[in-house]
């Protein structure tokens, strides 16, 4: 049983996020999918063909989908921002993609993949981030299926080789750490 202190502090804690996420939605930057056809301009149908090719994902908050605002601007090259959103997994919490458009990286100038869309070098950066992103996924998925199922029955190793050139730009020690710890799966499974 776990004590009363880390309980409260897990419910606190969840509480926290469900405040933070229905604050998104009063600043605008999460709109109804009414709010962003609007703002794009397309049908609601247009909008269930974007949703199905993966170029506009939801965020459920409180029973109710939200799509980010930065995919309702008109500004930003849509051709280039599917093509961003599409190296994502769909397994991916819909928040964390949502996270992964809008925060910074040290790697992309202090910019994010979003904004990263208008230049060619740092567009070819941000899918690389993309990459990275799904291989941790797709990583993570593998680690729980192997620890219920066995350590190797679900990870062949393949779905980590899909860039052929190692990411140049500068990434955190967690992410090294992990690479390392994948390099260890290779090579003893």
């Amino acid at each position: 049983m776990t004590p009363p202190k880390a309980r409260v502090w897990s419910q606190n804690s969840e509480w926290r996020v469900r405040l933070r996420r229905r604050q998104l939605v009063r600043r605008g930057e999460l709109l109804s999918p009414r709010q962003f056809c609007r703002q794009r301009g397309i049908s609601r149908a247009r909008l269930l063909q974007l949703e199905r090719c993966g170029k506009v994902f939801t965020v459920q908050i409180g029973g109710k989908p939200y799509i980010p605002l930065v995919l309702a601007d008109r500004s930003i090259d849509q051709r280039r921002l599917g093509k961003l959103l599409r190296r994502l997994p769909s397994s991916m919490p819909p928040i964390a993609k949502y996270l992964f458009c809008v925060g910074r990286r040290g790697s992309l100038g202090d910019k994010s993949p979003v904004q990263a869309v208008w230049r060619g070098k740092r567009f070819r950066v941000a899918l690389r981030l993309a990459d990275n992103e799904a291989a941790e996924v797709r990583l993570a998925q593998a680690l729980r299926a192997g620890e219920l199922s066995g350590p190797a029955a679900p990870f062949d190793g393949k779905a980590f080789s899909r860039r052929k050139r190692p990411v140049r730009a500068p990434l955190s020690s967690l992410w090294h750490a992990r690479v390392d710890f994948l390099r260890y799966l290779c090579k003893h499974f």
